[in-house]
């Protein structure tokens, strides 16, 4: 089993680093948290992501996919959000859609960038092992609302038909200091490539 944990460098780690091969995700021993988060387990999908102390978490299962909230304000309380991280699993696009998870995640970013209402600030690809993986960082100026700035990392296992989405989020006149607490979480954590 490989655990992906730090995406900046996106490497790859074999289970001697982090537990034995034969080890889950969710048996895998965490590094400590930096100071100010704290380690969320994201069970169902064998992950874990950093969460800001006193930030809030929200999840919502589907029949193939799980999406994860890690948000500054609560969305049990208000129904949604303005600072955070969405982590969405989606398993079977191949079985169910007749696309790869990869092809759909190119797909995707690029209807993002197509609409008007949007403009790329950002992107790279971040492929390593068995993940396809890029970001998309930018610009979104919704009709009557207030600017906000999106940075989407798409991560692929074509092998094991899964797709996971990681999206931080800021309204734009907040972005640079929203970045500092949602840099760490986008870069550093951990998913099981046998999901």
């Amino acid at each position: 089993m490989r655990i992906l944990t730090t995406l900046c460098l996106l490497l790859v780690l074999t289970g001697t680093c982090l537990g034995s091969p034969s080890t889950s995700a969710n048996e895998t021993p965490l590094p400590d948290a930096p100071d100010g988060y704290r380690w969320e387990r994201f069970t169902e999908i064998q992950g874990a992501f950093l969460c800001p102390t006193n930030w809030h978490r929200f999840d919502k299962a589907g029949a193939s996919s799980h999406t994860y909230v890690i948000s500054k304000e609560s969305v049990k309380t208000n129904g949604v959000f303005e600072t955070g991280l969405t982590m969405q699993a989606i398993k079977s696009l191949q079985k169910k859609k007749g696309i790869s998870p990869f092809a759909f995640a190119t797909q995707m970013a690029q209807d993002i960038l197509d609409k008007k209402e949007n403009k790329k600030l950002s992107a790279q690809d971040l492929s390593s092992g068995p993940f396809k993986a890029f970001f998309v960082r930018y610009r979104n100026v919704p009709k009557d609302a207030k600017p906000i700035v999106i940075h989407q990392v798409f991560i692929a296992n074509d092998k094991k038909d899964t797709l996971f989405i990681i999206t931080f989020e800021a309204a734009e006149k907040s972005w640079d200091e929203a970045w500092r607490i949602g840099e760490p979480m986008v870069k550093k954590f951990l998913i099981d490539d046998e999901y």
